[in-house]
């Protein structure tokens, strides 16, 4: 948890930087095509900060929302563990169900709590990505190594970010959805001590208790599972490579 912590106020601290770099850049371009005491320079500058301000107020509230859903994700991984540990050294099939009843409650509960901010975040990185897709073809179009051109450059840097904190927030939930999905696994391997026989009838109903329950991360009714990582991570690998390969066909034809 505390590992996280740190690695989220690192893309937090990054993407402030970035963003003031940037406005740093715009106002130095200014101040150099007219003077500083002009009244239009003035405004650049308050037009700026506003900008800035509004961009740290934002920006700390999404990054706030991921680090609260973070921990909540941190400790629903700790409640499935400690309910794995107590099925491996109790084999009492009919308490666990009884608990696990509770456990699943408790994740469908949490996947509720932040269903709404969590499709805020995923759809904020999605137009982030678009937005760095359309500046990423622009300058490959028309490459602009000049102060103005690097500074939109430096100005996607947020969005990125924000991908790649909305991607790892999708990552860790539909882990969870793939432990729930492993615990069926684990309750067959496991052999009840009032019971010699290896068809248990307890651990068989047991099982197909955990598999029935599909439980796991929803949102918006959507279960979170490892399955729809990877078909995100192939459309946007296949929609990165077309962008690329139009891009550079349109710079080699010009």
């Amino acid at each position: 948890s505390r590992r996280k912590q740190r690695g989220l106020l690192a893309w937090w601290a990054l993407a402030l930087l970035s963003a003031l770099s940037g406005d740093v850049a715009i106002i130095y371009e200014s101040a150099q095509l007219e003077p500083k005491g002009h009244a239009s320079f003035v405004l650049l500058c308050a037009r700026e900060v506003c900008i800035y301000i509004v961009f740290l107020m934002s920006c700390s509230l999404l990054f706030s929302a991921a680090f609260i859903q973070c921990h909540i994700i941190s400790a629903l991984e700790v409640f499935i563990d400690v309910w794995s540990c107590e099925l491996c050294e109790q084999r009492n099939f009919a308490e666990c169900m009884v608990s696990w009843n509770t456990v699943q409650a408790l994740i469908r509960r949490a996947g509720f709590s932040f269903e709404n901010v969590f499709t805020v975040i995923q759809t904020c990185a999605l137009l982030g990505c678009m937005v760095v897709a359309a500046q990423g073809i622009s300058f490959a179009l028309h490459p602009d190594w000049s102060l103005s051109g690097l500074v939109n450059l430096i100005s996607m840097l947020p969005l990125l970010l924000l991908s790649a904190l909305a991607g790892s927030l999708l990552l860790q939930s539909s882990c969870i959805t793939e432990k729930c999905s492993f615990l069926a696994s684990l309750a067959n391997q496991i052999m009840s001590d009032d019971s010699k026989d290896a068809l248990d009838a307890g651990r068989h109903y047991l099982v197909r208790f955990l598999t029935a329950s599909a439980a796991g991360i929803y949102v918006k009714g959507v279960r979170l599972d490892m399955q729809m990582v990877v078909n995100i991570v192939y459309f946007l690998a296949a929609a990165a490579s077309a962008i690329l390969s139009l891009a550079f066909r349109f710079s080699v034809s010009s």
